[in-house]
């Protein structure tokens, strides 16, 4: 069988119409066949088992966005599958997530631009060094509501071993004597305790500046003004940011604004390498953007009860097909023996871009043929109760809209 590629697919399609000046467009229009061609059915092909690890206290998590259509969660070692549930399904049935241990739900949050939130350990100093009492921080850490009781050593901060994403309230467990202040690890101030008084009054949520780079050095700005990031979300006191960050190769570079939460971290055009953005001094990966990609995007995920410890997280899902870029890219996970398929689609866009309405219709009839006994083949290597998801466990849980971009 003939080792078909990106190359074969797009120029293969300009030579039989005889128009090499559709290079261009013959690459877009492969891609988006392979697009139409994944989404068409549930393909056999395309099934795959993703393997994950849980992290104790942590409730909320990021998949690949590239876990298309997930249909079971199932803990590795006791081989119990979890329920399913969709966000607004779990917060009808759990009002406040407070328990720990096996997970036993998988719960749907939908779709983000990050893999991680900007997350702080929080610090507590007094004017007065008689402050040594205790100080109960509560917030969010891990995706759910978290407490710690924090000992303050006078004009000496102290800090929460819980990193928080956010701040609910700040509590002293007796009036203190100096004024206490509340800051995040970049020293902003979140808020103070008054003097003879035991509740802080909060002014703002913790944030990060993000720091970005390449691992490749032709990713500099100076040399090619098309690289560079745009970064939108929300600071500490919920005030919508935007700006831009030039990339300076493999040297870090760092936003000018302090960051809470992200709408959007995307790249103006393709990277020679991979980029990666940090929070909290490098410590927390915010998003990894591939050279082909101009954003990427996850899949947030949670398990309830809240995992007490590492978990092994079987998911079924099927797996998204790849942009292609490079003349030896392949359609994985499309199958080489689908070639034919794939060009009569390509061939169709083709026809009508030239103006060529019989022949577009013609191609168009050969490719939705193809289709039909590109399923039959499929289905000659499932069986009906499976494919049909006889026992439930085979159903889809999660249809993920796709996008050209991080396809």
């Amino acid at each position: 069988m003939p080792n078909w590629n990106f190359r074969e697919l797009y120029y293969g399609v300009c030579e039989d119409v005889r128009d090499t000046t559709l290079i261009s467009l013959a690459k877009r229009w492969a891609n988006e066949i392979v697009e139409d061609v994944m989404t068409r059915q549930s393909w056999s092909f395309a099934k795959r088992e993703g393997h994950f690890l849980t992290t104790a206290n942590v409730m909320v998590y990021s998949l690949p966005s590239n876990w298309d259509n997930i249909t079971s969660f199932r803990e590795k070692n006791s081989r119990r599958f979890m329920e399913r549930l969709t966000a607004s399904q779990f917060q009808q049935r759990v009002t406040k997530a407070e328990s720990t241990g096996e997970p036993g739900t998988a719960i749907y949050y939908g779709i983000v631009g990050y893999k991680q939130t900007p997350e702080s350990l929080i610090s507590l100093v007094s004017t007065s060094a008689a402050d040594t009492g205790t100080v109960t921080v509560k917030g969010m850490s891990g995706g759910w509501e978290r407490e710690e009781d924090v000992t303050l050593t006078g004009i000496t901060a102290a800090s929460t071993t819980i990193r928080f994403s956010r701040i609910i309230t700040v509590v002293a467990g007796s009036a203190v004597t100096g004024t206490i202040t509340v800051t995040d690890d970049a020293s902003r101030t979140l808020g103070t305790i008054a003097a003879a008084a035991t509740d802080a009054t909060l002014t703002s949520q913790p944030a990060s500046k993000v720091a970005c780079v390449s691992d490749s050095t032709s990713d500099d700005y100076g040399t090619d003004t098309g690289q560079y990031l745009r970064i939108r979300g929300y600071s500490g006191d919920d005030v919508f940011l935007e700006e831009t960050l030039n990339l300076d190769g493999t040297t870090p570079v760092s936003s000018v604004n302090y960051y809470n939460r992200y709408e959007e971290i995307s790249k103006y055009e393709n990277s020679t390498g991979i980029i990666t953005c940090t929070t909290n001094g490098g410590n927390r990966t915010t998003v990894k953007i591939p050279p082909t990609q101009l954003r990427t995007e996850y899949i947030e995920v949670g398990f309830y009860v809240v995992p007490d410890a590492v978990y092994d997280i079987e998911v079924r899902h099927s797996e998204q097909a790849k942009k292609m870029v490079e003349d030896n890219d392949s359609f994985y996970p499309i199958p080489s023996k689908y070639f034919g398929v794939l060009k009569e689609g390509v061939l169709k866009k083709a026809w009508d871009y030239l103006k060529y309405p019989n022949k577009s219709q013609l191609s168009e009839q050969r490719y939705e043929t193809a289709l039909k006994w590109m399923w039959l083949d499929d289905c000659r290597r499932v069986s009906t109760q499976t494919r049909v998801g006889g026992t439930g466990r085979d159903r889809t849980l999660f249809t993920i809209p796709r996008n050209a971009e991080t396809s």
